[in-house]
């Protein structure tokens, strides 16, 4: 006999393989057909799980967490399934079968449909782990929106603030005296301690005062008029 297929698996055996592969995936899991038939059993790392004893299908039951080989098929009511992996991952080990009854399991769906959805393969735990994420996302994107919003009701808020105390805060055009600006310009008063041109000890500031002083009043005495004009760009 050999573990590949000769028919492809059913949709339940499907999803309990990647069940196993997921919850155990060192475990060597894989579902063995027979070539007469369509009746598959369950081998780890290549050894039965069950014996020699086949089954129509290998089933998840998301009810018990249990990975089952299907027995019978009932038209209506529970079908008849053998325990084969616990919800754990671990083979059923007794001698003794464990015997369900499954009302988990689809008879009608024979093939694996990789566009069906596979959430009935999910634990109970990864259930509850998908709506906790789904649930921070939320309150993330909840707690972001009001944020911005309390930053932008802020921003509204001071802005006429700040507005009012530029203006107050700001010197008038009135309090410029143009003569007094020009003196300190030409006694090197803006120049920073280390430039050449910036007088130094008591001599040269003395200097640098009176020429600037003169060449204020030489300047403003021909008629020369010096003013503050403002240019907005």
């Amino acid at each position: 006999m050999s573990s590949s297929p000769p028919y492809p698996l059913s949709r339940a055996s499907t999803l309990a393989l990647r069940h196993l592969k997921r919850i155990r995936p060192n475990d060597g899991w894989s579902i063995e057909q027979r070539s007469s038939s369509r009746r598959v059993r369950l081998l780890r790392r290549s050894i039965p799980v069950s014996g020699d004893v086949f089954f129509m299908d290998i089933h998840y039951d998301s009810v018990s967490e249990k990975v089952v080989g299907i027995m019978t098929m009932q038209r209506n009511g529970p079908h008849q399934a053998q325990v084969l992996v616990d919800e754990h991952g671990r083979p059923h080990r007794s001698k003794t079968p464990v015997i369900l009854q499954v009302t988990t399991y689809n008879p009608k769906s024979t093939h694996d449909d990789d566009s069906s959805s596979s959430l009935d393969s999910l634990s109970k735990e990864q259930n509850e782990k998908l709506i906790q994420y789904a649930a921070y996302a939320v309150g993330m994107a909840i707690a972001m929106k009001i944020i911005l919003s309390a930053v932008f009701s802020l921003y509204i808020l001071l802005l006429p603030i700040v507005y009012l105390y530029a203006v107050q805060s700001c010197p008038s055009q009135e309090s410029f005296e143009p003569k007094r600006e020009l003196k300190r310009i030409l006694r090197g008063h803006h120049l920073p301690e280390d430039h050449p041109d910036k007088p130094k000890g008591w001599w040269n500031e003395t200097v640098a005062r009176v020429t600037a002083s003169v060449s204020t009043e030489l300047a403003t005495g021909f008629g020369y008029e010096v003013s503050m004009q403002v240019r907005i760009e």
